[in-house]
């Protein structure tokens, strides 16, 4: 068998080994997608212990916050808040999670949501927010000539809970004072 001969035969075989490790990654990255959706780990988050405390890390949680005051929109800081609690990026009026939270690994629960409270992201902002007050406005207050309230709607579902709402990924909350 000559050089050349032995050339053409080494580029099939290497050409099919390609093909076939390509294959084998495919199945393996379909399989960890199936295993990782199954585990419920994306609506739950990934918990964990460290000595005696319990975690959970529920993954990067965003909430949009629109706010309007007199009928105009109120833009909430951009980059504001530490990355353990709830925060703002550069995207307008998002709220971001993505800390850990304590948990009770026997009773699968999370033991404190002070994180994920309404108000505490406020806080964080700056902005003061309460069952009355957006801002600088509150319940009783002048909007537009007239007496103003404010109002709250989760996911287009009137809510009462205000500053004390704790918050989900994916929620759309508008607070309205007019």
């Amino acid at each position: 068998m000559t050089k050349r001969s032995t050339k053409l035969q080494k580029k099939p075989m290497l050409k099919y080994g390609i093909i076939i490790l390509a294959i084998l990654i495919g199945i393996f990255l379909i399989y960890s997608l199936v295993i990782y959706y199954k585990s419920g780990i994306k609506e739950t988050g990934v918990a964990f212990c460290e000595k005696d405390d319990c975690f959970i890390a529920p993954g990067d949680m965003h909430a949009q916050v629109d706010i309007y005051v007199c009928g105009k929109y109120f833009n909430l800081p951009l980059d504001k808040g530490s990355t353990e609690g709830p925060h703002t990026h550069k995207e307008r009026n998002l709220a971001h999670f993505e800390g850990k939270l304590p948990y009770d690994d026997v009773k699968k629960v999370v033991t404190n949501n002070t994180y994920l409270k309404l108000g505490t992201f406020f806080d964080a902002m700056g902005v003061n927010f309460s069952k009355i007050c957006i801002g600088d406005k509150c319940t009783g207050d002048k909007c537009n000539g007239k007496i103003g309230k404010l109002k709250m709607q989760v996911n287009e579902q009137e809510n009462f809970l205000f500053d004390d709402y704790i918050w989900k990924d994916k929620d759309q909350i508008v607070i309205t004072f007019d």
